[in-house]
Order: structure tokens, then C-alpha cells, then sequence
């Protein structure tokens, strides 16, 4: 042991790393990154900088004092400025900040306003890369003049991670990415840019995991011949274009449709508990892929909620489509636009409501296309407007049968519920060929079974009397006990429509707390741990739960810290908590309707000791060496990561190893007090 400690305290002295402050030690930001080597931070008072930087393929972390004490308002009041008419442009050198030299997730940039730059190439005025892929963590990037505020180019682009960045405000498009590049966006907003809010292109995917695109021009995200794999837990509402829309396709469509992923064959994708709302379409789906829309809400955009060409097969479940299209002429498909005249993979929708969406053809589903099978199970379709097909229209040559399962048609206005248009040429199908099994069809405008379906009423378990929903009025589309719905009431006893028996004020259900681990053992929690639980649901689908999280050092959860109103499943503690303490917590959830439920169990978790890296529970010379094997290489990960930064500087590094040992071992301050 005293030989390690040897050679570390020997490696510590050659390569730790410094914090360079600015003003202080170097007079602008840039003088602190070229005296700056690899491990080094540079830290950044409050202040006004005219400057553009480049990070010069140094792993180093440059940050406001937000990184020190986590107060937001250094974030405001520390901005880099680029402005050209105070800092005269270099060649092309125009955005505030550049990584092109190959930077990685070392490099990181954290805690600034950045504002005014122009761009390189017009492109990326407030943050340029290429090929290379830092770390941008907490940063507002706005009042950008070129066609987007952040450009990320190249495959290296690859490893990008943007947390809780805030890009508003900019003239053209907030992020652009390109060149094969798959960077992950995590919660942040893209609002009130001059182009779209995301724009992918060039074979380029992204993912985006939580945040708010709003309010942008143009599209929410734009694609020219690319995709995103996964965006999950967004708000995507008010863009001026669609809420998910591609250029490419728009060069041959009206300018309100949106996603063509042409160079993507292959890769499933994946729309997951989302808001759409508000936008010139929802979202469109192109190209030999499956299209999963999970758990998602699409309302009042103007021309589709979602919209589909060549051979895509879409997979919806669990949604809510409402309040979609208009009735202009020749308008198609207020829920699902089905269009292109080829071939379709498929369509399958699954316990999902259909509510108050119009076109003047397919007010909740249009499909003219050559060849598309169509199943739809377990989903209520009701209050849909259309002169033709007041629920589906069917078109093109359809040789092959949809499939109609345990589903509501009630009180859809205009043309028959479901409609088939005449065939194309000779050969074509001329009639709509459906396999209907367990549905009711009821109070309909044009009638009930009738035209094509005329023969399917009293077979195959179909029926046509009053669901007896809990309240149309309201849109609460819940079911009464003594609804023919219900799996009681009907021959085949089975739950018809999307949504069960639950007038009332009705309880959430029953949910569990996940995370951290019921546990004062490793793996030890940060001081601002992310809290998590399960969904509890309601089941009225158009009522919504919210939590409340208590928080005590107190077993018995007497006098909590009370978080109110959580929209979602999880809670990210801003203050930070105390070091090495013992806390409690549970979640009440709380039902719009009224009905309120705590979580199955109270958890405990135990917050770290800086410092004690290995975690059991002191800090010694061990903690050392786990440090320096991370630091170095073939180590383990540090968990919680906070635990190694001794210093505070917001990241770790060498000179962290320094300060234990010093702190160990030469009567050096603790953790944090240097």
C-alpha cells in the first residue's frame, strides 16, 4: 500500500490539474483555455465577455461560478458575447464557441448566456462542432443571427450530450445536426427560434429525452434525409410548421407535413409519451420503417395528428388523437393521413381514442394506398366529422382486409362511419373488405350499420346500443358498469373501446418507488438525487395524475420537505441535500378527478461522504487509489460521480486526487473547505 501511495502522490504532482479563475489568473476566458492543459478547469466570474472562443482540443471544463454553488443567476449574468461589431471577425470564425479539434466528453462548457455570434459557414452561431463531441451542460444560447444557434457536424458528433440547455431566441434554426452524428439532447428548450427548433440532416438521428419545442417558426423538428431513434417526454406545440417535419418531403407536399428519415431503412423509431399541439401538422412518418407512437397526446394541430407515405407501418398505442384537422376542401384525415398511393407496411392501432378530429374525407383515418393492412383493436372512435367517411375512408386498391376489433363508432358526424371510395381502374377492389368482430357502432349522424357494414350487425359479437359513457359533454369517454361495453354486458365478453367502467372520483392506481434503492448501502445517492417511481394511472383517459413528494430525515416522515405539483415520474432534488445523511420518502399522487393514492412503500437512501469514493463509508487512502484507477483508466465508474469531485470544481479530475491526498495526508483542508 505505501508503494501506491507513492506512485500516485507521484503522478498527482506531475498531471494535476488546475483551476485557472478569469479574471483573476488570465485576463478573457480564451487566455484561460490556451493557458489551460488537459484536466484543468477554467473557471469564469460573473461578468460580460466579448469574446469567441475555441476549446483547442483540450479536455478541460470551462464554467461559470454556477458550477460551484449551482445558483442559477450566474448563468444570466455570465455571457459570452460575440458580437462582430465589438470583436471584428478572424476569417470564418463567427460562432461564440468552436470544438474543432476533435474535443470529446472531457470537454466541457457549462453554466454561460451565449449570445450574438454569426456562425461558421452561417451555421452554429452560438456553439460550432465538428467532429468532435463535448459536453455543453446548463447553457443559454440566444440572439444568434446565423441559420441555427448550435451546429453539430460529423460522425464524431456522435458521443454530444446537451443537458439543460436553453436555446431561444435565435434567428434561424436552435440546433443543427449533421453528418452522421447521434446526440442526445436531455431536457432541454427549444423555443422562439426564426427557423425550426431542431433540424437533423445529412444521414444524421438524434434522441431527445424530456424538454419543451415551442413556439419555433418553423417546424418543431425538421428532417432532410435523416431521423431520430427516440424523443420521449416532450412538448411539442405551437410551431409554426409541424410539430416532427421534413424539408425533403416537403419539396413535393404542402408545407405542413413532416418526418421523411429517406436513408434510415431499417431502425425502428420510437414517439413516446409526448404532447403535440398546436401545430401546422403532428408529425409525419416516411420511409420503410416501423413508427412506434406510444403513450402520446396529439390535439388541435391544424392540418393532421399524424401522417404517413411510403411504406411505413405505424404501431399506435395507448394515445389520445383529438381535436385534429379542418374541413376545408379536399382536406384528409384529421387523426391519421395516409397518402402516396403505394405500398404501406401496415397501420395498428390499440386502445386509443379518436375524439372530435374532421377532414372533409376520413375525419379520424384516411388511407388511399395501394396496398395497406389496417388492424384496429380495442379503440373508441367518436365524435369524428367528415362528408365522406365520418370516421375512416378507405381508398386506392385495397386487396386486403381490415380488421375491426372490440371498438366504439358513436355519435361521428357526416358521411358514413366508414367509407370506401370508388376503385381506381378495373382490378381494383371494388368493394371494402372488413372482418369485424365485438364492436358497437351507435348514434352516428348517417346511421349505424349501414352501406358496407350492413351485413356485420349481430355477428361476430357486433352490436349497436348507447356505450353509456360516464360524460360526452366533458369528453370523458370512462364507461358506466351498466354500459353494453362492458365485458359483463356483451356476448363476447370482452371490454369494448378504449377505456374501462370508472365514473367517479376515482382513486389513481396503486404505484411503487423505484429509485434509489430501499437502501443505506451502496450504491450511495448524490446530494441532489434523481427520485423516481412508477405511473399511477387514472381511468378516466382524459384526467391527469400529479405527485407530491415528501422528503424527511425523520423515519416516521413527520414535518417533510413537501415538493407539490410533479407532472411526471420523477423529481430532480435542486437543493442540494446534506452530506452524508439519512433520508426518507414516499409520493402521493393525486387524480384531476379528485382521487388521491400513496405509493406502496416509504424508501430510504443514504447521501455520500465527499470523499469517500469507494464507498464504505470513511475516507482513507484507498479512496485514493479508486480515484486515480478512474481517473487514469481501467478503473471502476465513480458512483455516484460527485463523490471524486473534493475540490468542487464541478468536475473530476487530477487535481481532485491532489486535494485528498493532501487533505490524507499533509494537513490539507476537507473536502470542499479549500
Amino acid at each position: 500500500m505505501k508503494l501506491i501511495v507513492m506512485a500516485v502522490i507521484l503522478m498527482v504532482s506531475v498531471l494535476q490539474g488546475a483551476t485557472i479563475q478569469v479574471p483573476l489568473d488570465q485576463p478573457t476566458i480564451q487566455a484561460g483555455i490556451d493557458a489551460a492543459i488537459d484536466g484543468d478547469t477554467v473557471l469564469v466570474d460573473d461578468g460580460h465577455y466579448y469574446e469567441r472562443i475555441s476549446f483547442l482540443g483540450k479536455k478541460i471544463a470551462v464554467a461559470s461560478k454556477y458550477v460551484v454553488d449551482g445558483d442559477t443567476t450566474h448563468i444570466h449574468q455570465c455571457v459570452i458575447d460575440g458580437d462582430t461589431s465589438v470583436v471584428p471577425m478572424v476569417a470564418d470564425t463567427g460562432s461564440v464557441v468552436r470544438f474543432v479539434n476533435g474535443e470529446d466528453s472531457l470537454s466541457v462548457l457549462a453554466g454561460f448566456t451565449i449570445q450574438n455570434g454569426v456562425g461558421v459557414g452561417n451555421e452554429g452561431g452560438g456553439i460550432y462542432c465538428n467532429s468532435s463531441f463535448p459536453r455543453l451542460k446548463v447553457n443559454r444560447i440566444t440572439n444568434n443571427g446565423s441559420n441555427s444557434a448550435t451546429r453539430l457536424n460529423g460522425p464524431l458528433a456522435s458521443g454530444s450530450i446537451i443537458d439543460s440547455c436553453s436555446i431561444f431566441g435565435n434567428s434561424g434554426s436552435g440546433s443543427f445536426v449533421m453528418g452522421q452524428g447521434v446526440p442526445v439532447f436531455n431536457g432541454c428548450l427549444f423555443e422562439a427560434n426564426g427557423g425550426s427548433g431542431v433540424r437533423i440532416g445529412h444521414d444524421s438521428r438524434i434522441n431527445i429525452y424530456g424538454g419543451r419545442i415551442a413556439n419555433n417558426a418553423g417546424n418543431g423538428v425538421l428532417y432532410i434525409g435523416s431521423y431520430f431513434e427516440t424523443i420521449r417526454d416532450c412538448v411539442i406545440e405551437n410551431n409554426g410548421g409541424a410539430g416532427v417535419g421534413d424539408l425533403g418531403f416537403l419539396k413535393w407536399n404542402k408545407p405542413d407535413k413532416s418526418v421523411d428519415p429517406r436513408d434510415s431503412k431499417g431502425i425502428p423509431r420510437n414517439l413516446i409519451n409526448c404532447v403535440v399541439r398546436g401545430n401546422g401538422s403532428g408529425a409525419m412518418f416516411y420511409n420503410d420503417v416501423d413508427w412506434t407512437v406510444d403513450s402520446c397526446l396529439f390535439e388541435e394541430n391544424d392540418a393532421y395528428a399524424i401522417g404517413m407515405a411510403m411504406d411505413v407501418r405505424l404501431i399506435l398505442r395507448n394515445s389520445v388523437i383529438r381535436r385534429n384537422g379542418s374541413m376545408n376542401s379536399g382536406s384528409n384525415g384529421g387523426g391519421i393521413r395516409l397518402f402516396g398511393g403505394g405500398q404501406f407496411l401496415g397501420i395498428n392501432c390499440s386502445n386509443s381514442l379518436f375524439d372530435g378530429n374532421m377532414a372533409d374525407q376520413g375525419g379520424a383515418i384516411f388511407a388511399r394506398a395501394s396496398y395497406c393492412p389496417t388492424t384496429i383493436s380495442s379503440c373508441t372512435f367518436v365524435n369524428n366529422t367528415a362528408n365522406d367517411g365520418s370516421a375512416i375512408y378507405q381508398g386506392g386498391c385495397l386487396n386486403q382486409v381490415m380488421v375491426v376489433d372490440s371498438c366504439i363508432f358513436a355519435f361521428n358526424k357526416g358521411g358514413d362511419v366508414i367509407q370506401r371510395e370508388a376503385p381506381w381502374h378495373e382490378g381494383c377492389a371494388d368493394s371494402l373488405l372488413i372482418a369485424f368482430r365485438c364492436s358497437d357502432i351507435y348514434g352516428n349522424d348517417s346511421g349505424d350499420w349501414t352501406g358496407q357494414l350492413a351485413n356485420y350487425l349481430g355477428t361476430n359479437g357486433n352490436f349497436s346500443a348507447d356505450p353509456l359513457f360516464c360524460d360526452t359533454a366533458n369528453s370523458n369517454y370512462l364507461i358506466t358498469d351498466t354500459s353494453p361495453c362492458a365485458p359483463a354486458n356483451n356476448s363476447c365478453g370482452v371490454l369494448v373501446g378504449a377505456y374501462g367502467i370508472g365514473c367517479g372520483n376515482a382513486a389513481p392506481s396503486q404505484f411503487d418507488l423505484s429509485s434509489p434503492p430501499n437502501s443505506f448501502m451502496p450504491p450511495i445517492a448524490t446530494r441532489t438525487p434523481m427520485l423516481e417511481w412508477t405511473a399511477a394511472t387514472v381511468s378516466d383517459p382524459l384526467a391527469h395524475v400529479i405527485y407530491s413528494l415528501h422528503l424527511s430525515t425523520d423515519s416516521s416522515l413527520l414535518s417533510p420537505i413537501v415538493v407539490p405539483d410533479i407532472s411526471s415520474e420523477y423529481y430532480l432534488i435542486e437543493q442540494p441535500l446534506n452530506w452524508a445523511s439519512k433520508y426518507w420518502w414516499n409520493v402521493k399522487a393525486v387524480g384531476s378527478n379528485g382521487g388521491e393514492t400513496w405509493s406502496s412503500q416509504i424508501f430510504r437512501f443514504r447521501t455520500m461522504t465527499l470523499g469517500d469514493i469507494d464507498g464504505n463509508e470513511t475516507v482513507t487512502v484507498s479512496d485514493v487509489v479508486y480515484l486515480v484507477n478512474y481517473i487514469f483508466g481501467g478503473g471502476s465508474e465513480l458512483n455516484p460521480i460527485e463523490s471524486g469531485d473534493v475540490d468542487c470544481s464541478g468536475i473530476v479530475t487530477v487535481s481532485d486526487a491532489a486535494y485528498l491526498i493532501s487533505y490524507l495526508l499533509g494537513g490539507g483542508p476537507a473536502p470542499c473547505e479549500g
